[in-house]
């Protein structure tokens, strides 16, 4: 009896649920210059009340979505402009270096991290590069070494930690079988790779601090995406390595409105949006996502 007690007030401890609201499939337009498409992370500016897309291609774009906070439905989405992304000489960012994948709003700021040549850059909102970031040590003696296409896919922003990353797959130099969580001072945690989820595509932070998270796999099986959610517990590692929990599973063999999402933002409240990143490919598309993140204990 007490054995089944602790387990069920265990189980009672994780009580988060999700709560589709609403599906939005976005036209890949021009804006300006710059086709929308590409979209490897989304970020909600609430001072302007706007959000950033961030393309592959090292494109950005401003949208306004209107969004009814009560039912979660989306009412309107307005393409406002686009800018290509400079480097330190201000020009365009070469091919090699241009894989841009995550962005996280710090003040005034927007943080943009890369893989091909990992690293984060810091813009101002009207898209001028400030600075490099800087990163800590051992974050630093990796990225040097990783010329690949999962370097910094993972990106977020906390007042207390600074910058969040990770890289899509576990560090070349990693133990294996394990993924590992950086912050600006440094290594927070790492956590086992999923074998059915081996990618983390995305992460955003909770109002307990640890993080809700992107997790993918193709299914060559049923040519689909198959998408988790989950929820990190940095706040709490046990000899260096941080709990995670599934909360929601999404399986594109049975829901034609699962594709490639890389890009996750809290919006209001509890809700969050999820974007889609469509390769630039005609066979797949940008889908938006509204959801409400529930706690039924």
């Amino acid at each position: 009896m007490r054995v089944v007690l602790i387990l069920l007030f265990a189980l009672n401890l994780f009580a988060l649920k999700i709560e589709f609201l609403d599906t939005k499939i976005l036209p890949n337009k021009k804006v300006g210059s710059y086709k929308f498409t590409g979209i490897s992370d989304i970020a909600y500016d609430k001072n302007r009340d706007i959000f950033y897309a961030l393309s592959d291609y090292g494109n950005i774009f401003e949208l306004k979505i209107s969004i009814d906070t009560n039912s979660g439905k989306i009412k309107n989405i307005e393409y406002l402009k686009a800018k290509r992304l400079k480097d330190f000489k201000k020009t365009r960012i070469v091919k090699k270096r241009l894989d841009s994948e995550g962005i996280a709003i710090d003040g005034d700021d927007l943080l943009i991290s890369f893989e091909g040549s990992s690293r984060i850059n810091r813009y101002s909102k009207d898209f001028k590069l400030k600075s490099r970031v800087k990163l800590p040590k051992d974050l630093a003696y990796w990225s040097r070494r990783d010329r690949s296409g999962d370097g910094f896919e993972a990106l977020a922003y906390s007042k207390k930690r600074g910058f969040i990353t990770l890289r899509e797959k576990p560090l070349f130099l990693e133990k294996k079988g394990f993924h590992t969580i950086f912050d600006s001072h440094g290594k927070i945690c790492s956590f086992r790779v999923d074998p059915n989820f081996k990618a983390v595509t995305e992460v955003e932070i909770l109002d307990d601090g640890n993080l809700l998270a992107l997790f993918r796999e193709f299914s060559f099986r049923h040519l689909s995406f198959m998408v988790a959610i989950k929820k990190i517990y940095i706040n709490s590692p046990k000899n260096g390595i941080c709990e995670v929990k599934t909360i929601s599973i999404l399986d594109g063999s049975k829901d034609g409105s699962i594709d490639n999402f890389e890009g996750l933002t809290r919006y209001k409240k509890d809700l969050y949006l999820m974007i889609s990143d469509d390769n630039n490919n005609i066979f797949q598309k940008t889908i938006l996502k509204v959801f409400r993140l529930k706690d039924d204990r």
